[in-house]
């Protein structure tokens, strides 16, 4: 994704990469970037300066097709539309948006733009479904910082900062593995015997690793090592 602050994100990133590490890493804990909006304008290949969302009216999607909403556990159709953009802080790329209208009324379009080339409706859903799995690295985050520490770590030394980091991330690594291996055999097991919370927002859960964490801090904290042995 671009934005309008492209210039300056780009001189940053240059300094940034002349800097040590622990002190690249404290600028970049504390920067904040400014999101996309619609609102921000684009060049069309006609040279036509407009509001993102302007460039897509009165256009039909050129591909439609039934995409899984995973919020509603359902199937919906959605379509896709795509054009050769400028934008004005960087000229020189060649950019192209990518526009996804979902079927339900109410929601707002997808506005995305990549430097991927998209020359047809393949390509663009490409990037579609590359953008949809954002939320996948968000709930990974947010798994990490609230159950794994990671949001409270409080080391300075590059070093040790980056080996804490491989741990937590070898540990999430870990428990994916439990819902993966043999079609989550271990997982499910450990959901039935293991644990009291038996009802149905546990069971249906598509990633339940809150709850697989809480399993075994349970085993680990409350059952004599002796007993497993």
């Amino acid at each position: 994704m671009c934005s309008t602050g492209a210039t300056t994100e780009g001189f940053l990133w240059k300094k940034l990469g002349q800097c040590p590490a622990p002190i690249a890493l404290s600028v970049l804990d504390s920067l904040e970037w400014p999101p996309w909006h619609g609102s921000y304008k684009l060049y069309n290949e006609k040279g036509e300066l407009k509001k993102t969302y302007r460039h897509s009216l009165g256009k039909k999607a050129i591909s439609i097709r039934k995409v899984w909403d995973n919020q509603r556990k359902c199937y919906r159709k959605a379509g896709v539309l795509f054009m050769k953009v400028i934008h004005p802080y960087i000229p020189e790329q060649t950019l192209y948006l990518v526009i996804c209208r979902p079927g339900r009324k109410g929601q707002s379009p997808w506005y995305l733009i990549t430097s991927e080339p998209v020359e047809n409706a393949r390509q663009a859903w490409k990037i579609v479904f590359a953008y949809s799995k954002r939320w996948l690295i968000e709930m990974a985050f947010r798994f990490n910082k609230a159950e794994l520490g990671m949001e409270s770590i409080r080391i300075n030394a590059w070093e040790k900062r980056i080996k804490l980091i491989a741990i937590i991330t070898l540990i999430y690594a870990f428990l994916l593995s439990l819902l993966s291996y043999g079609n989550g055999i271990i997982a499910k097991y450990l959901f039935e015997y293991a644990t009291d919370r038996k009802q149905k927002r546990y069971r249906d859960a598509s990633i339940p690793l809150y709850h697989l964490r809480e399993i075994l801090d349970f085993l680990w904290n409350k059952i004599p090592i002796g007993k497993f042995g």
